[in-house]
């Protein structure tokens, strides 16, 4: 079976916790979570982020509203729509929140390495704001968009394609505690195993889409 592309921004939700408390985290990746779902290579130009619910329960917004579209893998361009409807559910999810790290006060966006894994922050602990000093498992998600933007907002104010993973735990660590564990690990336990991650064409795919789509439409009208 084919791994399937991590395409990340993860959605965590919060509820109950300390909006001063923060927790230690690793975002990565083993190889072979983010592909290229047009070309079906590892890698791509991609940023990925996450989102997490402290709670460590409920579904995402995006799950819920815009649908889980196939068992394993999540994107608005699956559906032939662009990404409005699917950023809206991401960002303004009540109950799963986009991590930001706590020391620099940016929203966690991680990159892709060549064998299609995502790395953030040299692959080391980092605090995510939100999250209880005491550590815990959070229901986390990974989504993922087209490199061109450098963060969510911008994405999403470009209507850029997303693509977003199934849910699963993740168990943080005390700070200053070491996070054990990255995403992909947290997903296997969890269960969720090779359903985890999610698909999104490369900016060049919707190009060419566009001009086979621009194609058919003068032919149509020459005849």
């Amino acid at each position: 079976m084919k791994k399937i592309l991590l395409i990340a921004t993860v959605a965590v939700g919060l509820s109950g916790v300390s909006a001063f408390a923060q927790g230690n985290f690793v975002f990565g990746t083993g190889a072979g979570y983010v592909w290229n779902s047009t070309l079906n290579t590892r890698g791509g130009a991609f940023n990925v982020g996450f989102a997490f619910n402290a709670a460590n329960t409920g579904t995402p917004l995006v799950e819920s509203s815009i649908g889980a579209l196939s068992t394993a893998t999540n994107s608005s361009s699956s559906v032939g729509f662009d990404g409005s409807s699917a950023w809206s559910a991401i960002l303004n999810d009540p109950n799963f929140t986009v991590a930001v790290n706590n020391t620099s006060g940016q929203v966690v966006v991680g990159t892709l390495s060549a064998t299609g894994g995502v790395v953030y922050n040299l692959a080391g602990n980092f605090l995510v704001s939100g999250t209880s000093s005491a550590g815990g498992a959070a229901k986390v998600y990974m989504f993922a968009w087209d490199n061109t933007y450098a963060t969510p907002a911008l994405a999403a104010a470009n209507n850029a394609f997303v693509g977003w993973s199934k849910p699963f735990t993740y168990n943080y660590a005390a700070n200053p505690g070491a996070a054990s564990g990255n995403f992909s690990a947290a997903a296997v336990t969890a269960g969720v195993g090779a359903q985890f991650g999610v698909a999104v064409p490369e900016p060049a795919t919707f190009a060419l889409a566009g001009m086979g789509i621009a194609a058919m439409l003068i032919a149509r009208r020459r005849k």
